[in-house]
């Protein structure tokens, strides 16, 4: 059986060097057949490899396993070293490797997209563990400036209810009493 690695779920886009059109490469292993994909969005091309398709292709073209195959392609797009001429079938031409891919029915080429979609989106969704640097560069950060923190915090804190005749400005000072005016006393005012 021909190694497999990580080739089995692969995926890359590039820009037709002549058309300038974009497309994505995929691969994967469906029925312990190997297949490589190619689709603009709207439509698939893929040649499926059984395990002796795929033994001599990687031997004409002195690759040992799927990923060298894999990898010649992802540097072959990097580079911007590949053309497609498409119809009913795709002519991929990439180094000096030419390959030809078959057009895939409508119905196919929806099934192909929908997995081809939602295992980007897992990639995406389940994401890598963050490496040891962005995890360092998380801890320096001050935590007031984490929203999120902030928020659980807040909700969590128990509002204090303001005394009577405590200044709302400043609450840990009274305030003064109101003015009551000037006492006027009768007494005085006979004499």
């Amino acid at each position: 059986m021909v190694n497999m690695h990580m080739a089995e779920s692969s995926h890359f886009t590039f820009v037709d060097k002549k058309s300038k059109c974009k497309y994505i490469w995929f691969t994967r292993r469906r029925n312990e057949r190997f297949g490589v994909c190619l689709t603009d969005g709207e439509h698939v091309w893929m040649k499926d490899y059984s395990d002796e398709e795929l033994k001599d292709f990687l031997k004409k073209h002195s690759m040992t396993s799927t990923t060298d195959y894999i990898q010649h392609l992802r540097v072959s797009c990097s580079e911007g070293d590949l053309s497609v001429c498409v119809s009913d079938a795709a002519h991929v031409l990439f180094g000096r490797t030419d390959l030809v891919l078959s057009k895939i029915n409508e119905c196919g080429s929806k099934q192909e997209l929908k997995e081809l979609m939602f295992r980007m989106a897992e990639q995406l969704t389940d994401g890598e563990p963050p490496s040891v640097s962005e995890q360092q560069e998380a801890q320096r950060k001050p935590i007031d400036f984490q929203p999120q923190q902030q928020q659980s915090r807040a909700s969590s804190q128990v509002v204090k209810r303001r005394r009577p005749g405590a200044s709302l400005i400043n609450p840990g000072a009274k305030r003064k009493p109101d003015a009551t005016g000037v006492a006027f006393n009768d007494a005085d005012d006979e004499d």
